[in-house]
């Protein structure tokens, strides 16, 4: 498009320094030859310093834990400054029940059938057994304590490191060798949650998927490698988590 002479010099004053030595250039020319001339520096200048775009508002780094990007998560709770505690944080909007079963008799009396409200936690110091872990079963009801979801950890024949994991085995249903529902495993439907403190390894398992690579949904991880286990110091203490998505 063509502007008149007049009207570019009127709309943009700071060329009229420029043009006037463009004018002095240009002199014995016709007034045709300066008006394509004229025009075409400000079509340049146009180009080279375009109005700025707005810039679009960025979406939060961190919210809830979504089935589209599973690694959008609910940042997970800090473990207890207490040295060998360990919690479970209950985020979801019901009460559960909480059995801490060790795998040996070395592991020494747990709690069981431990109601453990809605919004609350559930702490207990680490258990040290010999060649054996502690489950920490956790269900809706006593009676679903026989297939529970379970969160598990076994302290190192160092007394130094701890090591742990999630288990759906027990309250996931499979039809079939394929399909496997979690609708039985607590806490699932908003996401659950691992890790250790100091920046350990976590889990994090979105709802409505299956979370093959990050918990147990098959038995011994079916001898694969980089079995979804962590380990972290046992000064650094343990976390778990349901119903994380709760906490958005």
């Amino acid at each position: 498009m063509h502007f008149p002479v007049f009207a570019v010099l009127a709309a943009f004053p700071l060329l009229t320094g420029a043009l006037g030595y463009g004018h002095r250039r240009i002199q014995g020319r016709d007034v045709k030859t300066e008006i394509v001339l004229v025009t075409q520096m400000v079509y340049t200048t146009m180009i080279i310093a375009p109005t700025p775009a707005p810039v679009a508002s960025q979406a939060p780094t961190l919210s809830i834990l979504t089935v589209g990007n599973p690694n959008t998560i609910v940042p997970i709770p800090s473990p207890s400054g207490a040295t060998l505690a360990k919690p479970i944080v209950n985020s979801c909007e019901y009460d559960v029940w909480v059995s801490s079963i060790g795998g040996h008799e070395s592991c020494g009396p747990g709690n069981t059938d431990y109601l453990v409200r809605t919004k609350t936690t559930y702490t207990e110091a680490l258990r040290v057994c010999n060649n054996a872990g502690v489950s920490l079963k956790v269900a809706k009801t006593v009676v679903g304590l026989a297939k529970p979801m379970q969160f598990e950890y076994t302290v190192g024949a160092d007394k130094k490191s701890v090591s742990y994991d999630i288990s759906y085995l027990d309250c996931m249903v499979k039809n079939g060798t394929e399909v496997k529902h979690f609708a039985g495993c607590v806490g699932q439907e908003k996401g659950t949650q691992a890790a250790g403190g100091n920046n350990c390894k976590g889990f994090h398992c979105v709802p409505g998927v299956e979370c093959a690579q990050l918990a147990y949904t098959e038995p011994e991880f079916e001898g694969k490698k980089d079995a979804p286990v962590g380990t972290c110091g046992v000064d650094d203490g343990v976390v778990f988590e349901i119903c994380a998505g709760n906490r958005a």
